[in-house]
């Protein structure tokens, strides 16, 4: 789920002060403002990584395009991360998810948002794991050290 509400960005002393005016409105209104600070975004080398590493794999496989790739990692691996962080989302996928069979979640799995909400640890977490997992069956991929 997105959060709802306005985003600011403060970068410097006039928008913290334009914040701060938002926020003793709000108290002024009766209102309790939620802050909530939200981590740094993966990043676009990490976006290019995840999708090398996709199309690495899916070239290196005898039966799997690069789609199948994409649901498998995001299904095994991205799944786990954003639960563990996403206590929202965790609840949801398992309400939601967890009745059907490892086929049926692999074809849904292209309509849930998973990586894009990805922290740039997040992203550097699941990059590791699919190297790690995938080179252990003989895949050689590309090095996830360019995505730092």
């Amino acid at each position: 789920m997105k959060p709802t509400g306005q985003r600011y960005h403060l970068h410097d002393r006039f928008q913290l002060k334009n914040f701060l005016g938002v926020i003793e409105q709000y108290w002024l209104e009766g209102k309790k403002p939620t802050v909530q600070f939200l981590g740094e975004g993966r990043t676009t080398d990490q976006n290019t990584m995840i999708y090398a590493l996709y199309q690495d794999i899916a070239d290196q496989s005898e039966d799997k395009t690069l789609l199948d790739v994409r649901c498998e990692c995001k299904l095994i691996y991205g799944v786990g991360i954003r639960k563990a962080s996403d206590p929202e989302f965790a609840m949801w996928y398992d309400e939601n998810m967890k009745k059907y069979d490892y086929e049926t979640k692999l074809k849904l799995i292209t309509h849930i948002d998973i990586t894009s909400h990805f922290t740039k640890k997040q992203a550097t977490d699941y990059i590791t794991t699919i190297v790690q997992e995938y080179t252990k069956n003989g895949y050689r991929l590309a090095d996830p050290r360019m995505a730092e």
